[in-house]
């Protein structure tokens, strides 16, 4: 009796040592798979800290995602804090994940736009239209996944615009010298975004690197809508530009509730967005034909006065 004792300790303790191999495995190819998506769409170095899947493997949690700005842009374009999935058990060892529901918080955004014209956003965008092209057998690659809900909650983009070298000269007329500065960074608040049926359907999953182009597309769409009035005027046209040659989240299937279905609608196509660009420029230019004058208001905002 005593050595079957024994030898029922020793199999459950072999279970359970089999188990947590099992889990810690699928930990670590789990973080592997979705660092090595994301990087591969975005084109810059993403980083998960951990991601602990349940000894049931209903349901698992992300701990700090990050992406890394493009060269010559310090720091991280896009973080989040922490998340948490649901997942369907029966479908784990299928090729196609079924995920009831996906969250992530404390997700903090950074518009970064140089002196020179040169934007972080600029370069992550046209490395996911690159991706865009490529054949849909190379953007599938890997486990595919249908996801019904995905919220990002507590949003919070930054932008910053470093002062061009022509402003500094517009700025010099007015007898002050700010060439090589950087405009206060404007802040704005998104509560929730929240993304339904992303690759539903059953004939239509998506692939990691799919995954992350359309999150990375939703913020950056929601960035621009909410931030119209609040965020720098050049940066939104120019976010929505880009957005417009990129493929639409309502072409992709996915809904985005509470904002537009999708770029290129309601005024917000390539063309009008260029049109809006120019109007930037232009107004920039009577900026600087009035200060020359000595009637413009620029002399005030840079504390000056206006007969200055």
């Amino acid at each position: 009796m005593k050595k079957l004792v024994k030898i029922v300790l020793a199999l459950v303790v072999l279970l359970a040592v089999v188990v947590i191999a099992g889990v810690l495995t699928i930990n670590h190819w789990a973080r592997r798979g979705i660092e090595n998506g994301a990087t591969q769409a975005l084109g810059v170095t993403t980083t998960l800290r951990g991601i602990q899947v349940g000894l049931l493997a209903s349901e698992a949690d992300l701990d700090s995602f990050s992406v890394t700005n493009p060269t010559g842009f310090d720091g991280d374009f896009l973080t989040f804090k922490d998340g948490g999935v649901k997942l369907t058990v029966g479908s784990l060892m299928e090729d196609t994940v079924e995920v009831p529901y996906l969250h992530l918080t404390e997700v903090t955004l950074n518009l970064l736009k140089a002196a020179d014209g040169k934007a972080n956003y600029q370069a992550i965008l046209d490395n996911l239209k690159g991706e865009e092209a490529q054949p849909d057998a190379v953007k599938k690659e890997g486990k595919k996944f249908v996801i019904r809900e995905v919220v990002f909650k507590d949003v919070t983009v930054t932008a910053r615009i470093a002062v061009p070298s022509a402003l500094g000269a517009v700025a010099g007329l007015a007898g002050k010298s700010i060439s090589g500065g950087e405009i206060k960074p404007v802040t704005l608040k998104i509560p929730e975004i929240r993304l339904t049926d992303v690759g539903s359907g059953g004939d239509n999953p998506k692939a990691i690197r799919e995954l992350t182009d359309i999150f990375i597309k939703a913020i950056l769409q929601k960035a621009m809508q909410d931030g119209a009035g609040i965020l720098p005027a050049e940066l939104t046209a120019e976010l929505g530009a880009k957005l417009a040659q990129l493929k639409s989240l309502e072409a992709m299937g996915v809904n985005m509730t509470g904002t537009l279905d999708k770029i290129g609608k309601d005024g917000l196509d390539l063309e009008k967005q260029k049109a809006n660009i120019e109007n930037l420029t232009k107004d920039a230019g009577k900026t600087v034909d009035e200060v020359k004058k000595g009637v413009g208001g620029l002399g005030d905002l840079l504390g000056g006065k206006k007969d200055e």
